[in-house]
Order: structure tokens, then C-alpha cells, then sequence
């Protein structure tokens, strides 16, 4: 029997190295079908051709996996994880220095005019703090009722930049870049404290470098304080559980309260809290014996430091939970009548990272993930659900799942699912320095070559992102207004001299209303170009008109000329031919025009006839009939389906952006009909739906009559406007 196991471990001993390379082999393998597979879904937009590469991709590398396990047990040596030797301290806080300057490179790099200007809803918070005193401050704001205004932490943030920067959008940006860079040094102490230096470190490079984080860093929205307060939670958490120190438990409690101060997405993490002590206490039922009154501790360090916004929450229920309410996917399967939207969300889900984020802003069409962590983090994914009865990889897949399973409740994108950044890291960060250490114990004459190459993928990861999202050829990310927060900036210096009038129709109005903030009111006047044939300059008053000249900040396929407004603006050249003319560039310095503005000093010659726009009949006309044709569409898609797109309580554009709008669903039965017939989405149709029922509306260039005015009582949109016609069926 001796000699039989003495020739069986020689004989493993003699293909032991065949067995090393098919490991590589297999894993290589898998790695070049995950690349192919993410060709498809980014490049050919092929959902399923990409979904067979990757389940090759899988099934080579649990296959490389099981090898290399195998190897291990044959070999009878103890696990490589165990044999690191710790980094002596020096060491690992040069590198700490390092990677954190990296990641504080990347939050900063030309922040100027990257991203090329202010976001709508970076806006919003920013108008949104110049209300507020920089302390607790839960009083009701018209904000709230649209979902925002509850939490405020993230606004107190901004006041604090804003008293000293002004009002500026780098003092928006600065509270996200900060908060940013203390989420890398978060993220750091986290995954030191679950694994070890060496993972601790890859993963706190890969999340400085992660286009995704660095995008939300930059942009100023208040989702980017969740990973923040996540790692904090999760790392005196575990450490408070490891050592049986209360001090933990109550710094664990706080910032738990606190983290419902910063956006509705921190309200996942109390159960994430109560997953993990639930997984403790099943490990070890002592913990609960012993430990029962400390735990309380959590959850009464919690309610201090939640009792401000739990006071405002208990008496204004109803605006807390607005924005929730509006995004619960039980309305719009009842509104539907069928599971759709569920099977749709699941779906959207479990490609954000690798296919399509669906997100409203930046990401919109693209993956959360860039290649190669694109790759990275479905094979550690394997790799840590191989584990999940460890704790450390427990808490990290549960960190995961309740975020998604939540993501699906409501609606997927990149925005609500932010804190999953933190697990998704971890398991990129897992599968690279799991394959580095294998690497080197099966071939320790490569040792340093190992190293070498590890280095080498990781920088390679950073030129990625660079190149990507903020070098010369960076991809074009939708979500920002250059033409508002050049324009905003153009009327806040002008608007002492004179009173203004801004002629557009796609501008959002909070760039404008927060470069533009005065205490006493608005320095403009927001009017529609159709409704220029009834304005003129004032008499005796210096007046300016801003006409919109082209857009680029548009989130659709439907690309518009840089003409749209040429009529209007040539209209008042020859109606004012003496009239002064600012034209108003785009922020990055190209020649591309933003907006035209005409200047019309006080005593200036006024006409008596106002400018008259050609054509706007004919187009009326063409708006009815194609109103006519969109609802036989429509009645003819719920006669196969059995209800209409249902825009879940919204209205919609009626289909300028792919995959958000409902009523492009029957696009290829109109085409072009969905578009307004001045090709610009500015007057637009648009369209409401509750499944049963639905209103189509147009904006109208003419007065309507009376009868022809969408004047009816509990009206979703538009009521009282006296240019809106409108449709109904169903």
C-alpha cells in the first residue's frame, strides 16, 4: 500500500508541471473569451453573443479553477495566501502615498473643464445648499416633493465650499472629489482589515482608477457619500465582532445613523448590518449569549445620529418617501398588468456592470466596468462565491446582492447601485492577486516576472481609464450642460446692465438659475423660441435677448443640427440689423457656438411689428396629423400586447432617449413620426400612460382655441398652457 502512494505522488510529481501550464492555459483561455464576449455587448451590442463567450469564459475558468485547488491538495503544502510575508510598514505607506495620489490625480485632473459643465442635479444641490446654513437643517423645501431636499449632508457639504469658493460649480464638484478620495482611503483600511496589505492595495487602485468612481466623484450628486459611509460601517463593524470592542459597535452605530443623512441609497445598509451579525451569530451562537446588550449598542448609537432626519421623516412621511414611492416597481407592473417590468429590471440588473447601466446621466448606453475590469470582476465573483462562508467574502456578496435585488425594486443604473462599487472592486482586486500569487508558487523561478506583470495590467488599467474619460480622445459622456453653464456665466455678467431673455427650449433651467442666483429673484426670463413673435425689447430698458443656437448635451440617438434656431436668429438679425452680438462659445475653447445674444441698449430703436416666424401653420398641421398616426400606433400595439407602454406616472418625451422612453416601443411602426417636424425635440411630443389610457401632447406654435387646449381637471402635465394640444385614447 506504501509503494502504491509513493508511485501515485510520483507520478502526480512527474505532470505536475503539465498540469501548471493547462491551469494557465484554461485561465488564459477564459480571460480571452470574457474580452470577446465584452466586444459583444459593447461594440456589436449583442446581448446574446456576448452571454454565450462569457458562459465559456466561466466554464474554462471554473475548470483552470478546480486544477489549481487541485494542485494545492496534491502538493500538501499549506496555501500561498498563508506564506506572504506582511509588507514592513515603511513599504506599504509609500505605496498607500502612492496609489492615494494616483486616485487624487484622477478626481482633479483638469476639473475645469472636465466634465465640460455643470450637471442639472449637480445644480439642484447646489441651489439646494445656498438655502441652508451649514448645520442640521430638515425644514421643507419646494425641492422635496420632486425627491429632493430630505437628506441634507451632502448640501451642508457644498455650503460649507460655497462660503468660501462662491457660487461656483468647483464648489459643488470639491464635496464629491473630497469625498471621493476619503472613500479610497476607506475602501483601503476595509479591505485590509477582511484580507490583507498587498489585496488592500490593488483594490484601492483599481477604485482610484475606476472610471465609475472617478465619474461620480467629479459630477457632485450625493450618491457618492454611500461607499464612503459603507467601508466606515463595515470596517468597525467587523472589527467591533473580531475583537469584542464596544467603542467599535458605537462608531459602527453612528456612522450608520449618519449614512441616512446622505441619499436614499444608504437606507440598504442597516440590512446589510442586520445580514452580517445574523451570519456571525449563526457561526458562533456565544456571540449572542455574551454579546446581546452590546449589539444594542448599534442600534442605539444609530437612532442619535438618525434623529434630526428622523424627526423631519416622521412628520412629513409622505415627502420622505416620495421619490421611493415614485420608483417602486409594483406600480408599474399593476399599471401593465403583467411581470414585465420585473423580468425587464432583473435583466437590466445583472448586465450593468458588463453591458448597459441605463443610467439617465453618463452612463447611459456604456458598462459601469471599462475592459480589463470588465473581466476582472466576473472571474473574482466566482472566486468569492467559492468562499462564501468566510466572512469577510460574505459580507461582500450580501453587500452585493441586497443592492441589486434593491436595484430591482426600483430601477437599475449606476447612480442607485454605487455602493455595489465596493464589492465589485474587491472581487476585481481578488481575482488579480489570487492569480498573482498562484502564478508565483507554481513557477517561483518568475517570481519577480509575476510581479513585473501584475504592475504592468494594473497600469495598463489606469491609461485605460485616462484615455477613456479624461485624455484627448475621451468618449463622449451624457448628463452635462456646457451650453447652460456657459450661458448661465454669460447672463450673471450682463444681468445688472440688463434685463434678460432667454429664447430656448432643451437648456435645463438649474445651471442657469444657480450661475445666474441672486437672493431677490431670477435675472432672467425663460420664454419658448415659438413665443418669439410676441416679445420685443422693452422701451426704455436695455434688453437682451440669448437665442439657442445648438446643443450638444442631448441623451438620444436623434443627433440635431447645429442650426436648429437659425430662422429666429436670422429673423432678428434683419429685424434689428444695428443690434450689438455676443456670441456665447462652448467651455472647451472650440469654435462651436452655444447661443447668440443681442443687445438692445436703453433708447435702442424698437420695432412696432414683432418678428414673425415663417411656417409655424404649416407645422401645426403636420403636428395634428402625426399626433393621428402615433395613436393608431398605438392602439394597434395594445390590440398584440394587451395595454399600452405605461410611462409609470411620468410623462415622457415621446422617444428621444433609447431605452428610457416608453413610446419607443413602436418606433419601427412611425420612424420619424415620433419626432416633432422641426427636428429639433424642442417643442417635442409627448406622451403619458398608465397602461389602460394614454394622453399624447404637442407643443403648438400658434394660439389654440379654447376647445383645442388641454384644459381638463387633474391634467398629468401641461395643464392651463394655452399652446399645448393634446390626444387621449384607450
Amino acid at each position: 500500500m506504501e509503494q502504491r502512494a509513493q508511485s501515485v505522488v510520483a507520478r502526480v510529481a512527474r505532470n505536475e508541471p503539465q498540469r501548471k501550464l493547462l491551469v494557465v492555459v484554461l485561465a488564459s483561455l477564459a480571460f480571452a473569451l470574457g474580452v470577446l464576449g465584452q466586444r459583444q455587448f459593447v461594440n456589436e451590442v449583442n446581448v446574446t453573443g456576448g452571454l454565450l463567450f462569457w458562459a465559456g469564459a466561466i466554464s474554462s475558468f471554473l475548470a483552470a479553477l478546480w486544477l489549481a485547488h487541485s494542485l494545492l491538495g496534491s502538493a500538501g503544502e499549506q496555501p500561498y495566501e498563508a506564506a506572504e510575508r506582511p509588507l514592513p510598514l515603511r513599504v506599504e505607506a509609500g505605496l498607500f502615498a502612492v496609489v492615494l495620489a494616483i486616485g487624487i490625480f484622477f478626481r482633479f485632473y483638469r476639473i475645469e473643464d472636465i466634465p465640460p459643465g455643470l450637471n442639472n442635479d449637480a445644480a439642484f444641490n447646489g441651489l439646494f445648499a445656498l438655502n441652508i446654513t451649514p448645520v442640521v437643517d430638515y425644514v421643507a423645501h419646494p425641492f422635496v416633493s420632486i425627491g429632493w431636499g430630505r437628506e441634507t449632508l451632502f448640501h451642508q457639504l457644498i455650503a460649507v465650499n460655497q462660503s468660501f469658493l462662491g457660487t461656483t460649480d468647483f464648489a459643488i464638484q470639491l464635496a464629491g472629489i473630497t469625498i471621493g478620495i476619503a472613500t479610497l482611503a476607506a475602501f483601503y483600511i476595509l479591505m485590509r482589515r477582511l484580507f490583507d496589505a498587498q489585496l488592500a492595495l490593488v483594490a484601492m487602485f483599481l477604485m482610484g482608477v475606476s472610471g465609475w468612481h472617478v465619474t461620480f466623484s467629479r459630477v457632485g450628486w450625493r450618491s457618492i457619500l454611500v461607499p464612503l459611509f459603507a467601508a466606515l460601517i463595515f470596517y468597525c463593524l467587523v472589527r467591533a465582532v473580531h475583537e469584542r470592542r464596544v467603542l467599535y459597535l458605537v462608531l459602527a452605530g453612528l456612522l450608520l445613523g449618519m449614512s441616512l443623512h446622505s441619499y436614499n441609497g444608504a437606507q440598504l445598509l442597516p440590512f446589510i448590518v442586520v445580514a452580517y451579525l445574523a451570519y456571525e451569530v449563526l457561526r458562533s451562537r456565544q456571540l449572542l449569549k455574551t454579546n446581546l446588550s452590546r449589539l444594542g449598542v448599534i442600534a442605539a448609537a444609530a437612532l442619535v445620529t438618525f434623529a434630526p432626519l428622523g424627526w423631519y421623516a416622521l412628520n412629513n412621511w409622505s415627502l420622505y418617501t416620495s421619490r421611493s414611492r415614485s420608483l417602486w416597481i409594483g406600480e408599474q407592473i399593476e399599471n401593465m398588468g403583467s411581470l414585465e417590468p420585473l423580468f425587464t429590471n432583473i435583466k437590466n440588473a445583472l448586465l450593468l456592470f458588463n453591458f448597459r447601466a441605463n443610467g439617465n446621466d453618463f452612463f447611459v448606453w456604456e458598462p459601469l466596468l471599462d475592459i480589463p475590469v470588465a473581466i476582472f470582476f466576473p472571474l473574482g465573483l466566482i472566486l468569492a462565491a467559492s468562499r462564501f462562508r468566510q466572512r469577510n467574502y460574505f459580507l461582500l456578496l450580501v453587500t452585493l446582492a441586497l443592492t441589486l435585488v434593491v436595484a430591482v425594486l426600483s430601477r437599475p443604473d449606476g447612480n442607485r447601485t454605487l455602493l455595489t462599487v465596493i464589492p465589485v472592486t474587491a472581487f476585481a482586486a481578488l481575482f488579480l492577486v489570487e492569480a498573482w500569487r498562484w502564478l508565483r508558487w507554481a513557477f517561483p523561478r518568475y517570481t519577480a516576472l509575476m510581479t513585473v506583470v501584475l504592475v504592468a495590467v494594473l497600469l495598463y488599467t489606469a491609461y485605460d481609464t485616462y484615455d477613456s474619460y479624461l485624455g484627448p480622445n475621451r468618449r463622449e459622456q451624457f448628463g452635462f450642460t456646457p451650453e447652460a453653464t456657459r450661458v448661465g456665466r454669460y447672463v450673471d455678467g450682463i444681468s445688472g446692465d440688463y434685463q434678460v431673455i432667454i429664447l430656448a427650449g432643451r437648456w435645463p433651467l438649474a445651471p442657469l438659475d444657480y450661475f445666474t442666483y441672486q437672493e431677490s429673484g431670477s435675472v432672467y426670463r425663460m420664454q419658448p423660441v415659438a413665443e418669439l413673435p410676441d416679445i420685443r425689447p422693452s422701451p426704455g430698458q436695455s434688453t437682451a435677448f440669448v437665442v439657442e443656437y445648438s446643443w450638444q448635451g442631448l441623451i438620444t440617438r436623434h443627433q440635431f443640427e447645429p442650426a436648429l434656431n437659425q430662422e429666429v436668429i436670422a429673423g432678428l438679425q434683419e429685424a434689428y440689423p444695428d443690434a450689438d452680438i455676443d456670441l456665447i462659445y462652448y467651455p472647451d475653447d472650440s469654435d462651436t457656438v452655444a447661443a447668440y445674444a443681442f443687445l438692445f441698449p436703453e433708447g435702442a430703436p424698437i420695432l412696432e411689428t414683432p418678428v414673425q416666424l415663417e411656417g409655424a401653420a404649416g407645422r401645426d398641421g403636420q403636428r395634428r396629423d402625426d399626433l393621428l398616426e402615433i395613436r393608431s400606433a398605438l392602439e394597434e400595439y395594445e390590440s398584440e400586447a394587451g395595454a399600452f407602454p405605461a410611462t409609470g406616472g411620468q410623462v415622457q418625451a415621446g422617444c428621444i432617449h433609447d431605452g428610457i422612453d416608453a413610446l419607443c416601443v413602436i418606433e419601427p411602426l412611425l420612424g420619424d413620426k415620433l419626432l416633432d417636424p422641426r427636428g429639433d425635440g424642442q417643442h417635442g411630443y409627448w406622451y403619458w400612460s398608465d397602461g389602460s389610457s394614454f394622453t399624447l401632447y404637442a407643443v403648438f406654435e400658434q394660439p389654440l382655441r379654447i376647445e383645442e387646449q388641454c384644459l381638463a381637471p387633474g391634467e398629468p402635465a401641461f395643464a392651463g398652457r394655452d399652446d399645448i394640444y393634446c390626444i387621449r385614447g384607450g
